[in-house]
C-alpha cells in the first residue's frame, strides 16, 4: 500500500477514533494528512487535511546566527489518548485539533521558547497534559485547556 503525498513527510502517527484507525502523516508543506479505514483490513482513504499555513498567517522566518531557521514543517503529530483530537507542533507552537471538524485549530499554544518543538506526546492518564520537548534539549509539560504549564 502506497499513500502519496505532494510533499515530504516529517512526522507520522497511528491513532484510533470512534470510527476507524487513522493514520496522522505531516509533511514539511506545513499541513497534516488524515487517513482512515472505517473498518480492520479496509482500504485506506483520505479523510481531510489540517491546513497549518491556512489557520494562521504564513511568516518567512530568516535564519539568525546563533537560532535555529525557522520552516513551516510539521515537527510532531500527537493523537490524544481518546482518539477525538491530535496536537501538531509547528516551529514554537502547538495546534490542537478536533478530528471530527479538522477545517481549524481549536487552539494554537506558544511555548515561550527560542527553539522549535521537536516531539509531542499526550499523557496516557486521560489527563490533559502534552508533553513538549524542543530543539535545546528542554522538556515542558502544557495544559492545552490553558495553555499554562502543568507542571
Amino acid at each position: 500500500l502506497r499513500l502519496a503525498h505532494a510533499a515530504p513527510l516529517s512526522a507520522l502517527a497511528w491513532t484510533a477514533t470512534p470510527v476507524g484507525n487513522a493514520l496522522l502523516c505531516g509533511t514539511r508543506a506545513a499541513e497534516v494528512v488524515v487517513w482512515a479505514n472505517r473498518k480492520e483490513g479496509g482500504k485506506m482513504e483520505k479523510r481531510a487535511t489540517l491546513e497549518h499555513l491556512k489557520a494562521a498567517a504564513a511568516a518567512k522566518f530568516a535564519s539568525v546566527p546563533g537560532r535555529w531557521p525557522m520552516s513551516s514543517r510539521i515537527r510532531a503529530v500527537a493523537p490524544s489518548p481518546r482518539g477525538d483530537s491530535v496536537a501538531t507542533a509547528e516551529n514554537r507552537r502547538i495546534h490542537l485539533w478536533a478530528l471530527g471538524s479538522p477545517s481549524a485549530p481549536q487552539s494554537s499554544l506558544s511555548t515561550g521558547r527560542e527553539h522549535p518543538v521537536m516531539s509531542l506526546d499526550w499523557s496516557p492518564c486521560g489527563a490533559d497534559v502534552i508533553a513538549a520537548g524542543d530543539a535545546a534539549g528542554t522538556l515542558r509539560l502544557v495544559d492545552p485547556r490553558g495553555g499554562e504549564g502543568a507542571g
